[in-house]
């Protein structure tokens, strides 16, 4: 196709008397030899240049990370530590109804160790929250303020790690009693069998 086209430019420039004509063969062979030969060039080399800048910036990212893998080793440790010493105080029921039950019969052994009583407990649908499961249950306590402060402060201390939240504590006037509104949480690992 170009030994076409060039012949036929180099027919038309020997056939062409007037300068005018000879002019424009020129301008349609630089332009033909632009975009057939230049161009792509200019093209491939720009994108040959992009391709080199991002593989040197990729390097300087590798050489940073291999830089700061001996950090990274190390916060892996600790987070490996931490997750040993917190493993004993997740819930490790093969169910999250098992898990549940143990919830409330842990929070019902404290409750009655401090003479406080449990009005009502309704069990909420479980939180996927990263590798661990949430567990819930809504309850409501009654005793009397001094147990029940005894009791939210033994219920921080337990060996399970349990979440008190969404707390609501009120006095009756009348019977002198404290009522504890709480949402209870406990959690497990999604793995547990």
């Amino acid at each position: 196709m170009k030994n076409k086209l060039l012949q036929r430019l180099r027919a038309a420039w020997l056939q062409s008397d007037t300068p005018l004509v000879r002019w424009g063969i020129v301008v349609v062979g630089l332009i033909l030899c632009w975009s057939l030969l230049v161009a792509p060039y200019l093209d491939w080399r720009q994108q040959r240049a992009e391709l080199i800048r991002a593989h040197a910036q990729q390097a300087v990212k590798l050489r940073l990370l291999l830089a700061s893998a001996p950090q990274w080793r190390q916060a892996n440790q600790r987070a490996q530590q931490r997750l040993q010493q917190w493993l004993p105080r997740l819930f490790r029921n093969s169910s999250e109804a098992a898990a549940q039950a143990d919830l409330v019969r842990l929070m019902l052994k404290t409750a009655r160790k401090y003479h406080i009583t449990l009005q009502s407990q309704r069990l909420l649908e479980p939180e996927q929250q990263g590798a661990l499961r949430r567990i819930m249950a809504f309850m409501i306590f009654h005793g009397k303020r001094s147990d029940v402060l005894a009791f939210l402060d033994a219920a921080a201390r337990l060996p399970q790690l349990v979440v008190l939240d969404r707390v609501d504590i009120n006095r009756h006037a009348a019977t002198g009693d404290t009522a504890i509104r709480c949402r209870v949480s406990g959690f497990r690992l999604v793995d547990a069998t």
